[in-house]
């Protein structure tokens, strides 16, 4: 295990894109298994982000949310606006990996490949209910630890937590604290866990807890699956999703514009 910090543990690969002052890397899930196995056989600690248009608006007006994004070890697109984006930027991104697939093919692997889990998060109950359906669903899997700390816990850095995780003998850990929360919670942790590999996985204890159901297939292809989310908890999100989120938009008009003056303005004086 290992104890490394989000600062030393990247370096700047050709393979990157930038949407609104966001790193993103063009990796599909085999890079992303293939890179946990050699932070694991490595001894090192990386942290692995997920972003959608959420967390681009967010990241737009808080420096240490985008910071924690930027300095992670893999920082990926969740969601299909952010790679629609990417195209209009001019960088564009080959795939998504949303987070609550990333999960749930890592509670598959943890069968096969020994990976030992913490869920970390999420509301009182939800993280045993997903151990206990990841264990039905994947004979042999190993959720090793289950913790749903406190906000305060989660505010103020508690040593509980640390502990918790530390002693479970985690390999991976999955925290689902929310953005920015569970991003920064990570950012700030990171040297302190004994874990090889950390990833801010949003809801996606309560997908496996069987909480919130799934998208059709159609949807995500067409990238509507926020709105079958929005049907799920429309008192929940609907203020995110229809008001805080519609910033991203002229956000990226802009930046968009920025870049095209800029392309001119290079073919001018060349």
């Amino acid at each position: 295990m290992a104890t490394q910090g989000m600062s030393t543990q990247r370096t700047r690969k050709p393979t990157e894109a930038w949407i609104l002052g966001v790193r993103f890397d063009n990796v599909g899930v085999d890079d992303v298994i293939a890179q946990m196995d050699q932070a694991r056989r490595n001894h090192q600690s990386i942290a692995i982000t997920i972003t959608n248009v959420d967390c681009l608006a967010k990241a737009r007006a808080d420096q240490s949310y985008r910071q924690a994004l930027n300095e992670s070890a893999l920082s990926l697109a969740d969601s299909a606006p952010v790679i629609w984006a990417s195209y209009l930027l001019g960088s564009p991104l080959r795939r998504r990996v949303p987070g609550s697939d990333l999960t749930r093919i890592l509670c598959g692997l943890s069968a096969e490949k020994g990976y030992r889990l913490f869920f970390l998060g999420a509301a009182p109950g939800v993280a045993e209910q997903a151990k206990n359906n990841v264990e039905q669903r994947h004979p042999g899997a190993q959720v090793v630890g289950i913790y749903s700390p406190e906000r305060h816990e989660i505010l103020n850095d508690s040593p509980e937590i640390i502990r918790r995780v530390n002693t479970s003998g985690a390999s991976i850990l999955l925290v689902a604290f929310g953005a920015p929360f569970q991003e920064e919670w990570i950012f700030r942790n990171l040297p302190k866990l004994q874990v090889d590999v950390a990833v801010g996985v949003g809801s996606s204890l309560d997908y496996l807890a069987g909480n919130l159901r799934r998208a059709p297939r159609w949807m995500f292809r067409l990238g509507l699956e926020w709105l079958f989310r929005l049907l799920q908890e429309p008192r929940r999100l609907f203020r995110r999703y229809l008001i805080d989120d519609m910033k991203f938009f002229p956000l990226l008009m802009k930046e968009i514009c920025r870049r095209r003056l800029h392309l001119r303005s290079r073919h001018a004086k060349d």
